[in-house]
């Protein structure tokens, strides 16, 4: 009907694909199975296709499928009791709604000189080192309460976090809550030890009430959050060089958001 010009071609975009449909399927498939392999995904599609396709091809496809390529992140989920997780959400959110109630979130985090390596936009073909020292015992233990707005109050500690050192920090803040507070916990030893428990009562009549999570259920401890933003976005590469840039940047940030306290460990560092 069109003669001979309707034969060819129309403009469009790029060439033909280079699987058809079922091809696809196959592909997806084995992204699936092979998520970090993708040599295998390559070779294993030319075995069941007889098509060969290319690293950048496999990448399109993958976008194609709305897969992108991103770090596995470790987890303890596996060995969680679901029930019991799902019970403590529901619980925390319906103390949350509590307008009598002030919940708080506790919980210890380490930095050492051994740094972290942390994600970055770099130039292509170029890579910046991170400036640490990995000198042993050069650490400092941040130990910390999140309140739901945001603000926080951390004790900076030098050394191994005791039990008594938690115990302390417990009495410490039961002086400055002004109304029922829950304190949201993990099932640390420092945390449930029998000294630990023994106070339990004791802060319960100041108004502190503890409520421990489940085991290997950190999602539901909001200072999780601040801890990794600390480490991997807020600590500048510089401040993994020697102990008091270490020191002095970690209060720095953490006066940003709260108050700071540094216990005996740490007084000759004070000023």
């Amino acid at each position: 009907q069109g003669g001979v010009d309707a034969l060819r071609d129309e403009d469009r975009p790029g060439g033909p694909r280079k699987l058809n449909e079922e091809e696809e399927e196959i592909l997806q498939d084995l992204l699936r199975r092979y998520p970090s392999r993708p040599a295998t995904v390559i070779a294993r599609l030319r075995a069941r296709t007889g098509k060969s396709i290319g690293r950048d091809t496999l990448r399109r496809y993958a976008k194609r499928f709305h897969l992108s390529w991103k770090r596995f992140r470790r987890s303890l989920r596996k060995k969680r009791d679901e029930k019991a997780f799902r019970l403590a959400q529901d619980e925390l959110a319906e103390l949350l709604k509590e307008p009598e109630l002030d919940v708080v979130y506790f919980d210890e985090a380490g930095f050492s000189l051994k740094g972290v390596v942390p994600y970055g936009w770099l130039p292509v073909g170029k890579r910046r080192d991170v400036p640490v020292t990995g000198a042993h015992g050069s650490n400092v233990q941040v130990i910390g309460f999140e309140h739901q707005d945001g603000h926080t109050q951390t004790y900076l500690h030098k050394g191994y976090v005791s039990t008594e050192t938690v115990i302390q920090i417990m009495d410490d803040f039961c002086e400055t809550i002004e109304q029922t507070t829950v304190v949201v916990l993990d099932n640390a030893s420092c945390h449930t030890s029998h000294a630990f428990k023994a106070c339990v009562e004791r802060w319960a009549a100041r108004g502190l009430l503890v409520y421990h999570l489940p085991p290997y259920s950190p999602e539901l401890n909001s200072i999780e959050r601040l801890w990794k933003k600390l480490k991997y976005q807020l600590m500048p590469l510089e401040a993994w060089e020697k102990f008091s840039t270490l020191l002095h940047t970690l209060t720095s940030k953490l006066c940003d958001i709260g108050e700071v306290i540094f216990m005996p460990s740490l007084e000759s560092y004070a000023q």
